[in-house]
């Protein structure tokens, strides 16, 4: 343990980014595991803080898996209180994350399984959402990266191979994404491929990740693993900080490293909530509806950078924008009930991504929004939704009465260059259509002649009455059209010329009020 020693000690001493977040003590968590100041002495205790205790604590990030293992519940909550919890009612991660802290004289510890009450309902939605506080304020978040379940320990001996006289020990590192989640999973990661614990690596100041072969640890300033790694590029491939971690942590988090007004504006903040949650979309939940909660930390956090509204996912300042996300995989066995709003990413269990934009792009918005609101199932803006609802004004052309020929029709009279439906196309016979194109957005792209030339192309939603008769429209898809002959010189004024026609080109119908569920 005297890398871990030294590694704690160089962050909290000489890293600057660091020292600003969750050096000292701070406000505990509702509740955590009271662990004593003496590792031989007395039970370990589960501890309400009422909001008065502070303290430096360890939060522990792992896999549940399908095994049954201690968890605080109704009837066992003050048990835990009064008498405390035995060591060895715990499972060998919860053991070993406990050895951990009296090593580094850490007293208390928040595992959720025991910190929350798990058959308490209103328990769980209270704490379920204070996720960006609880791995935000932790002094240290510890990640059990190769297991499965609680079971599997922190701890594995070294794979050491012997070719003659030299002993060699294996090594494998993380992709921290980009990985198929089977790869993951077969390098010895699962936990890289788990929705919750995206959150809790993207929110936590310090990580001490354990694989099967070594430790790694993880800060918003360096990168260190045990076979002598040290990794600050924010671009290599053991290094958690992609540039979607790089500038969450750097712009969201130390909001002083990059200011509002020059460095990042609207549409870069707009981009990295994009890039933040099309990697989440591709991790796996045991509770799919977990997923539209399981970001709310994260959204809070940038909700609070930017002061924008949260919308059921997307905000409200860039809403149309928003609205041109594309499912890029399904569930399998798929999907019985798509949640609502069928327009945001909350409605699908797979992933999902945005057709790539630049910068300074021009945009011409077609539709108007005219009012949007949601229904939420917790007390935070930045939580699941019961429902929600957007009122446009836009041009909805008609496209097929036939669910079957759907796919066709966009290709051949509508010349889309691509089609997404939201759950499939094996899906689509479950809706009994009338099916319309309803265009979002018109947006320049340059082309390989050079920057000073280029094209239009444009985002269109795909939808159909919610029942048979209704008013209300629900989204099944996503179609894209490019247009060459739409070819055009770098000009302001010519751009949206063109940007119009193409407008009129998509829009064969008449100009209308819907409402969007």
């Amino acid at each position: 343990m005297e890398c871990l020693k030294f590694w704690v000690s160089n962050c909290i001493n000489t890293h600057s980014q660091c020292l600003r977040e969750s050096s000292g003590e701070s406000a505990l968590p509702t509740r955590v595991l009271d662990l004593g100041s003496n590792p031989e002495k007395g039970p370990i205790r589960l501890t309400e803080t009422n909001g008065q205790l502070k303290g430096r604590y360890i939060a522990l990030s792992y896999a549940w898996g399908g095994a049954e293992f201690i968890k605080t519940k109704i009837d066992t909550y003050e048990r835990y209180q009064k008498q405390g919890i035995a060591l060895d009612e715990l499972p060998p991660t919860f053991q070993d994350v406990i050895e951990l802290c009296h090593t580094l004289e850490i007293r208390y510890l928040w595992i959720d399984s025991l910190c929350i009450i798990q058959d308490d309902r209103n328990d769980w939605k209270h704490e379920s959402v204070r996720m960006a506080d609880v791995y935000q304020n932790a002094f240290l978040t510890v990640s059990a990266l190769f297991n499965t379940s609680p079971y599997g320990g922190l701890f594995s001996d070294a794979q050491v191979r012997c070719v003659g006289p030299v002993a060699t020990q294996e090594t494998r590192h993380p992709y921290w994404t980009a990985l198929e989640k089977n790869e993951t999973i077969a390098l010895g990661f699962p936990l890289l491929t788990r929705g919750w614990t995206f959150q809790e690596r993207m929110l936590s100041p310090r990580v001490l990740h354990f694989t099967k072969h070594e430790m790694i640890w993880d800060c918003r300033e360096a990168t260190y693993c045990q076979c002598g790694g040290r990794y600050q590029n924010a671009n290599t491939k053991l290094r958690r900080n992609s540039q979607t971690r790089y500038e969450f942590s750097h712009v969201v988090l130390n909001k002083s490293d990059l200011s509002w007004n020059d460095a990042f504006d609207t549409w870069d903040f707009s981009q990295l909530w994009k890039d933040i949650v099309t990697e989440y979309s591709e991790t796996d939940f045991t509770v799919k509806s977990d997923r539209t909660v399981a970001i709310s930390g994260i959204a809070t956090l940038i909700q609070r950078a930017t002061k924008w509204n949260y919308l059921a996912g997307l905000w409200k300042e860039t809403l149309v924008g928003d609205l041109c996300w594309f499912a890029t995989s399904f569930p399998d066995p798929p999907q019985e009930t798509r949640r609502k709003p069928t327009w945001s990413w909350f409605s699908v269990d797979g992933s999902f991504s945005w057709i790539s934009a630049s910068h300074d792009e021009p945009g011409l918005e077609l539709i108007r929004i005219l009012s949007c609101g949601s229904t939420l199932s917790t007390p935070s803006p930045t939580g699941p939704v019961h429902d929600a609802f957007l009122e446009v004004e836009g041009y909805l052309a008609f496209v097929s009465n036939n669910s079957s020929e759907l796919g066709g029709v966009l290709a051949q009279f509508w010349d889309c260059k691509a089609v997404w439906f939201d759950e499939g196309e094996a899906a689509l016979n479950k809706y009994q259509g009338p099916f319309y194109l309803l265009p979002l957005l018109s947006t320049y792209s340059w082309t390989k002649h050079g920057l000073d030339k280029g094209f239009y192309c444009m985002r269109l939603l795909i939808v159909t009455p919610a029942t048979n008769g209704s008013q209300d429209m629900i989204r099944i898809g996503m179609a894209f059209v490019e247009r060459d002959d739409f070819f055009v010189e770098k000009d302001e004024i010519q751009l949206r010329e063109q940007g119009q026609s193409l407008a009129k080109f998509a829009t064969k119908g008449n100009k209308v009020r819907a409402r969007l569920v």
